[in-house]
């Protein structure tokens, strides 16, 4: 019996030292892993997908136009984007990019016609229809949002279209003596113009980044034939072919996808 008491007692007197130095132990406090920071340097290709409405306009060397001579050009787009970011500091990225674009995009109007008179006037029925876009441009940013996976970005730069534009008399239908005179123009063209434009980019994935992003673009002017035609005044005039010079333009707001290489 005693025996036992020894040994129950000792039990106990181990139990509260060993108690007395755990106590002693220093805690550590417990590990926070820092969030990584997100980097927007490098190479990235993607694609994109939009609307848009442009603008064809065109001169009318005979006076002043009763219908405006400007033909809407409503777009769908579908294209293609790559470029390279640098992340010059924790809150800025510089950057360069290129995208091309194919255009669904047509339309027509009255033009070249100074009065709303058709039967003796030198009208034509203007047709559009921008087929490719594409630009060269440079990006500067502002990051923000949690872990800096958020870009707001504007772009300018270089920009280029080709289209088809083409000119029909109207007067070729009034009669076969009018229809013998009147010769259609057109002009298939590509030309370089200048672009701005902003947007918005988050990263979803250190590879993937969903963008939308709003662009103007305005091309440089040429010059097109007029379509020889007549003018009717009780008898038909033939009217020689003269020179228009045709400006065009597009607003376009463009939703895409990009992945960052690396």
């Amino acid at each position: 019996m005693r025996n036992l008491f020894a040994v129950g007692l000792s039990l106990l007197v181990l139990e509260a030292v060993g108690a007395a130095k755990a106590a002693d132990i220093p805690v550590k406090a417990p590990i926070t892993k820092a969030m990584p920071v997100w980097s927007w340097t490098g190479f990235y290709i993607g694609g994109h997908l939009g609307a848009g409405v442009g603008s064809t306009t065109v001169s009318n060397p005979y006076g002043p136009s009763a219908f405006g001579d400007a033909v809407t050009t409503p777009a769908a787009l579908l294209g293609l984007q790559a470029g390279y970011n640098w992340q010059i500091s924790p809150q800025a990225v510089v950057g360069l990019e290129a995208d091309t674009s194919i255009l669904d995009a047509s339309g027509s109007n009255t033009c070249l016609q100074i009065s709303p008179l058709v039967v003796n006037q030198v009208g034509s029925n203007c047709n559009s229809s921008p087929q490719w876009t594409g630009t060269l441009t440079g990006r500067s940013g502002l990051i923000t949002g949690v872990q800096g996976r958020t870009l707001v970005y504007g772009k300018g730069g270089l920009a280029w279209m080709h289209g088809d534009v083409s000119m029909d008399p109207n007067n070729q239908f009034y009669n076969s003596a009018a229809q013998a005179l009147a010769v259609p123009t057109s002009l298939s063209t590509t030309r370089w113009g200048w672009t701005i434009g902003a947007g918005v980019e988050h990263a979803m994935t250190p590879a993937w980044s969903l963008k939308a992003e709003y662009d103007y673009s305005r091309f440089g002017n040429t010059n097109m034939t007029t379509p020889a035609t007549s003018f009717i005044a009780g008898s038909l005039f033939p009217v020689p072919p003269a020179t228009s010079s045709v400006a065009q333009d597009v607003h376009v707001l463009k939703l895409g996808v990009n992945y960052h290489m690396g």
